[in-house]
């Protein structure tokens, strides 16, 4: 094996194409232009919805969870509402062709209730508990 020496590495600079040295240079061009943006200083953090202390990061990030899982939860509620008002609106098309009795579309629409209060108690009192 060649041993690796100053003079070899320097003669492989000089055998780049035109082209390639000026590439080289575009990048480091650019390189360069976007160092000086990523030495600036960072902002501050925004503070989530109840006070912490500045600098506390730990209480910073347990209110974010909580607020995380709250829009967890109304996503929650809002598909469930979804559903069954979806629901409720395939079982009056039934009703509406013959295929189901006004008996069957009442007791549905009862039900749906029932199951909409249900799962916003439930949900409300799954984000009360962090």
């Amino acid at each position: 094996m060649k041993p690796l020496s100053v003079a070899s590495t320097a003669s492989t600079a000089s055998t780049l194409s035109p082209t390639q040295l000026i590439a080289l240079l575009l990048s480091a061009m650019t390189l360069a232009l976007f160092a000086g943006s990523a030495a600036a200083a960072l902002p501050t953090a925004v503070a989530p919805a109840a006070g912490v202390a500045a600098g506390d990061y730990i209480a910073i990030m347990q209110q974010y969870w909580k607020a995380g899982v709250a829009f967890l939860v109304l996503l929650v509620g809002a598909w469930s509402f979804l559903a069954v008002g979806g629901g409720a609106i395939a079982k009056f098309n039934e009703y509406r062709i013959g295929r189901a009795e006004a008996g069957d579309l009442m007791i549905y629409a009862v039900i749906g209730v029932v199951i909409i209060v249900a799962v916003i108690y439930l949900l409300t009192e799954a984000s009360t508990v962090l």
